[in-house]
């Protein structure tokens, strides 16, 4: 009987694993505009991360749009986080912009126009 029970809790256990590793790759591409002019921004910084506990971060892809404003974050999480896509609207044109964030499912491919508001001139 304990042999048994063994059998089918490790089953159990095998199922669960083979669950949680569908979660393939997880993809957020796209292309980051100006929302006036509808014109790429090259060198807008990005990044994505998953938060956990009481302040944890752990980022899983960063770094700077194209001179097309194009950019591209390919992980392999193993399961479904919850990703925040942040995008800082610094850039070393003349206008800055607003900072972006979007809730991202993971486990998936997320293809985004990012549309920045300009700031407005002091």
């Amino acid at each position: 009987m304990r042999k048994v029970l063994l059998m089918i809790l490790l089953t159990t256990l095998a199922v669960g694993c083979d669950q949680e590793s569908a979660c393939q790759d997880t993809v957020i591409e796209g292309v980051v505009v100006d929302a006036q002019t509808r014109t790429p921004l090259p060198d807008i910084s990005y990044g994505a991360y998953w938060s956990f506990g009481i302040g944890g971060i752990n980022r899983i892809g960063n770094g700077v749009t194209d001179a097309q404003g194009r950019f591209s974050i390919r992980q392999r999480l193993g399961r479904d986080l919850g990703i925040t896509l942040s995008i800082n609207g610094n850039t070393s044109i003349q206008n800055s912009y607003q900072v972006y964030r979007r809730q991202i499912s993971s486990c998936a491919t997320t293809t985004l126009t990012v549309e920045l508001q300009p700031l407005p001139s002091p």
